[in-house]
């Protein structure tokens, strides 16, 4: 495997709140090869996507990245001043599709000048150069008449269309690393395949590593290389794809794998849904937060948090039961 172009080590993101601390991301670490696609799963509030605005130090108050390093191409980036990661880093060498493309497009804006906006400060290219590199993009991207829509406006878009906008923008300076959170929200499946197919495309073509947050499973099957599960703000499995799915540790993996619905005869493979619901990560009482929702919870689990721990060759998971 190729070296990592992304390394989080022990990140920790807490949002300090009236009623306590919430955290929101606690002690995650993971890498991303050159050229691959990670996947990062689990359910609404399990720290998916406050793990992709760290990376990007877009937290704002009363969050604050705690602790931690991302290292991009070896250089934390949590050493750098705010100038330089939006200068250097931010929508130049890692791009973000964010989870909504109609609120994430400011509506004063044509959508042409929004992409010409990052060549002009990133490339250094004129107005002229960065108009036709943009109209280049949309084309690109699929859209339509893109030199006519280089002149609209968000709100003369569909949601597709502004899926499709929002791609151009974040790859407009050939970043090293996509992150693209749930881009396939509120998409109908049509658009939803247009739109992955084009992620890939573009990984292919700049030789680039993808980050993927989704809750998405049949996405993640067709489109990963590795998968990180996370719950309640940590990460609780991760492993190659083949192996989360032929193979899950973790009872949490499990219960997600055991709630799709299976073509082969659905009449006879009624949908498994996971009890209760994901605890808030505001002041989390000790022991594993998966416990409440866990048909093996036993005694440990009430008082020691699991260690996350390589249970099989490259395949790591966080739970009591595999201890032994």
């Amino acid at each position: 495997m190729t070296a990592p172009i992304l390394t989080v080590e022990n990140l920790k993101t807490h949002f300090h709140l009236s009623a306590g601390i919430l955290r929101a991301v606690d002690d995650v670490s993971f890498a991303v090869p050159s050229g691959r696609v990670l996947s990062i799963i689990g359910e609404s509030g399990s720290g998916k996507s406050v793990t992709a605005l760290s990376i990007l130090r877009l937290i704002e108050p009363p969050g604050r990245i705690e602790s931690g390093r991302i290292l991009f191409r070896d250089r934390n980036l949590l050493d750098l001043s705010d100038a330089e990661i939006s200068q250097t880093i931010r929508g130049n060498r890692i791009g973000m599709v964010f989870q909504d493309p109609v609120t994430s497009l400011n509506p004063s804006l044509t959508i042409g000048d929004q992409i010409a906006e990052g060549l002009m400060i990133h490339k250094n290219l004129t107005a002229i150069q960065a108009e036709a590199q943009a109209v280049d993009l949309l084309k690109l991207v699929g859209l339509p008449n893109a030199r006519e829509h280089y002149r609209s406006y968000a709100h003369e878009f569909s949601g597709g269309m502004c899926q499709r906008v929002v791609i151009a923008a974040a790859i407009a300076c050939e970043p090293d690393i996509l992150i693209a959170d749930e881009p396939t929200t509120a998409l109908d499946v049509t658009i939803q395949a247009q739109i992955l197919q084009l992620l890939l495309d573009l990984k292919r073509r700049l030789n680039g590593s993808l980050i993927l947050i989704t809750h998405d499973l049949g996405v993640v099957a067709a489109m990963a290389d590795e998968v990180m599960v996370m719950y309640a703000g940590k990460v609780v499995e991760q492993a190659d794809v083949a192996r989360t799915f032929r193979e899950p540790r973790h009872p949490y993996t499990q219960a997600l794998m055991s709630s799709v619905m299976r073509l082969e005869d659905p009449r006879e493979a009624p949908l498994n849904a996971i009890p209760g619901a994901p605890p808030r990560p505001l002041n989390l009482p000790p022991g594993c937060s998966f416990r409440a929702r866990c048909a093996h919870a036993f005694g440990r689990c009430e008082s020691e948090y699991p260690a996350l721990r390589e249970r099989d060759p490259d395949h790591r998971a966080a739970c009591h039961l595999l201890d032994g």
